[in-house]
């Protein structure tokens, strides 16, 4: 259901502070957690999510999101063909894709098995001695 660029993870601040409205990302939030999966075909290309969201107008709509990572994650811009949608790409279908695809990749990463740590053999490092200089008084003694 999901493929392309690993582990990117749209951080929830990041999503609302491009969506604005409240009322908007709860309405995604509902449609991300939907019984029915009304999302499909997610992928992540390069620097763009794209997916689908099966919605009220017959045909699925078209979401894209468009985000940087330098070096935080930023959403540049979104799409979304649904009529909301349409006008400047900030409705609750582009909430629902970034907030699926965040499941999504969590899933991904708990099925992951995880790599069993080899000790490295290392050789102990001794402790060198300082070595002592012997006075000129000891050596004159000693004879």
């Amino acid at each position: 259901m999901a493929s392309g660029s690993g582990s990117v993870q749209f951080p929830e601040t990041e999503i609302k502070r491009h969506i604005i409205d409240d009322q908007i990302f709860d309405r995604g939030v509902r449609i991300a957690k939907h019984r029915e999966e009304p999302l499909s075909n997610l992928k992540c290309d390069a620097h763009i999510l794209s997916g689908l969201c099966r919605g009220s107008e017959g045909s699925p709509y078209v979401i894209n999101v468009a985000f940087s990572t330098d070096p935080l994650i930023i959403i540049d811009h979104s799409t979304c063909t649904c009529e909301y949608g349409r006008v400047d790409g900030r409705c609750k279908h582009v909430v629902a894709l970034l907030l699926k695809w965040n499941y999504l990749q969590q899933l991904q990463a708990r099925a992951r098995p995880q790599q069993p740590t080899v000790p490295i053999k290392t050789e102990p490092v001794q402790a060198q001695r300082p070595h002592k200089m012997q006075s000129a008084s000891s050596s004159s003694s000693s004879s």
